[in-house]
C-alpha cells in the first residue's frame, strides 16, 4: 500500500503487529532498506 510506495519496502500486516511502534517499524524498515542496499 501507500507506505510500501513511500518507503519502497514491503511492510506486510503481520510486520505492523509484530512492530506496533513507529520507532519498531522504522527499525525494521531501515533493516530492510540496508539489506536491500547490501544485496543490490
Amino acid at each position: 500500500g501507500r507506505l510500501s510506495r513511500a518507503v519502497a519496502v514491503r511492510v506486510s500486516i503481520a510486520d505492523i503487529f509484530t512492530h506496533p511502534t513507529v520507532g519498531e517499524l522504522a527499525a525494521l524498515i531501515e533493516d530492510r532498506l540496508s539489506t536491500t542496499a547490501v544485496s543490490s
